[in-house]
């Protein structure tokens, strides 16, 4: 049981790595996704530094509860047959259900803001 455990983990990791890796490289790189590096640079027209919305706020803490939702559901499946990987699950939703607690806050400020 340890080894699935830890096989899983493993991979868990990697790809939570891998994702990282990969946002924070199309974060850094602006210009990259435009495809012209000394255009891009000059006229400064990647969005990726304006300030996100109401609306992308409300759509993120949709997608929060969601996954957390879902992470809930399995953890309470997997409970039984896997308690190691059911408490992963845990870990992750409280993760997930902190992030949800900031952007409400956030948006809370956005409204008030803007009334």
């Amino acid at each position: 049981m340890p080894q699935v455990f830890l096989r899983r983990s493993r991979a868990l990791k990697s790809v939570i790595g891998a994702k990282r890796a990969a946002f924070e490289d199309k974060n850094k790189r602006p210009e990259a996704r435009l495809g012209e590096p000394s255009r891009a640079a000059d006229l400064g027209t990647y969005r990726s530094t304006s300030m996100p919305s109401l609306a992308q706020k409300n759509g993120s803490l949709h997608i929060h509860h969601f996954y957390i939702d879902k992470l809930e559901a399995n953890r309470e499946r997997l409970f039984s047959s896997d308690p190691e990987l059911a408490q992963l699950l845990d870990n992750v939703a409280a993760i997930l259900s902190e992030h949800a607690v900031a952007l409400a806050d956030d948006i809370a400020e956005m409204e008030y803001e803007e009334s």
